[in-house]
């Protein structure tokens, strides 16, 4: 485990559908922190231009990782309802039902051990995440709830991992 890294009891949360929007991209494990460093500003310009404000905090979505490709992502943020992508900017909708959830406080070299146990932990209460006959999930998200650009200190930084349990 990364020096440092604390990673709370995973548990279950209720959560209602939400809209989203997000840039999709299609990335490699070594890229993802570059690839969110570009886009989550893209995407915030892409609101502000609009008028549009995130109703909660943006979030990394992974919707598939393969053996043939890298993993492909969606950077995102959700809005209060739904709005219309233009192309590069896609509206979705992250589904209703229940979320297996923990929480890391630590540096995002340790989200691989962080989304480890939560799997494990998952497949311990003889379930499963949420995924599509391609193995794609409905929904497998990271949230940091700490912005690391006003807080350097990797040891407070604090992230969600979430994944929808399979009904």
């Amino acid at each position: 485990m990364p020096a440092g890294l604390q990673i709370t009891k995973p548990h279950f949360v209720a959560r209602d559908a939400r809209p989203y929007l997000g840039i999709a991209a299609t990335v490699t494990m070594q890229t993802i922190g570059d690839h969110a460093d570009r886009l989550f500003p893209e995407l915030f310009a892409w609101f502000a231009a609009r008028g549009i404000k995130p109703a909660a905090t943006s979030f990394i979505k992974y919707n598939f990782i393969g053996m043939s490709h890298g993993p492909e992502i969606e950077i995102a943020a959700p809005v209060e309802k739904a709005i219309a992508g233009d192309g590069h900017v896609k509206a979705g909708t992250l589904p209703a039902g229940r979320y297996a959830t923990h929480r890391h406080f630590g540096g995002f070299d340790g989200l691989k051990t962080t989304t480890g146990a939560l799997f494990d932990w998952i497949s311990a209460q003889n379930l499963a995440s949420d995924t599509d006959e391609n193995s794609r999930w409905a929904a497998r998200l990271e949230t940091c709830h700490t912005d690391p650009l006003a807080e350097p200190d990797e040891t407070k930084w604090e992230t969600e991992v979430a994944c929808k349990i399979a009904d």
